[in-house]
């Protein structure tokens, strides 16, 4: 394919992928009950965020208490770069 850039991944990307980051995620939807933490939302798509920045907190990234289920609109209030993405991807 003509974007083929010889298997190079962002670390971030790596990480995410990693059975470690999907344990946490899994289990911060399960302590939340699926739901929505700023407006209560249920039955939408949500996003494990984390409370304290993935990037500036390595050692945090899979600690539970560091994560929130988020619906989208919600998690583009707290993260500007997720808010730049959906304003880009609407247009």
């Amino acid at each position: 394919h003509f974007n083929w850039k010889g298997g190079i991944s962002s670390e971030r990307k790596i990480e995410m992928g990693r059975i470690e980051y999907v344990l946490w995620r899994t289990a911060v939807f399960m302590r939340d009950d699926y739901t929505c933490q700023v407006c209560g939302r249920k039955g939408c798509y949500l996003y494990a965020h984390h409370i304290k920045s993935w990037a500036d907190y390595p050692k945090l990234r899979y600690v539970l208490n560091n994560g929130e289920a988020l619906c989208r609109d919600c998690h583009a209030q707290t993260d500007e770069y997720f808010a730049n993405f959906l304003r880009k991807e609407e247009t």
